[in-house]
């Protein structure tokens, strides 16, 4: 399975806030990834590394 197939399951997995939330998160990040420092690189790889082992869990916002 792909990247981009796998993320598409997941996002089937979410409630309509989440993947708003999500979509939030991938334009920041299109957007600035360029200014990102190397420590701030690693600190997203080790929580994306953190989320694919299930190790995050999310608060549902009121």
């Amino acid at each position: 399975m792909s990247v981009k197939e796998e993320l598409h399951q997941l996002i089937e997995q979410l409630d309509e806030s989440s993947v708003r939330e999500t979509l939030d998160y991938i334009y920041w990040f299109q957007l600035s990834h360029d200014s990102l420092t190397p420590e701030e690189w690693e600190q997203a790889r080790r929580g994306e590394a953190q989320i694919a082992r299930g190790g995050v869990h999310y608060a549902r916002r009121s």
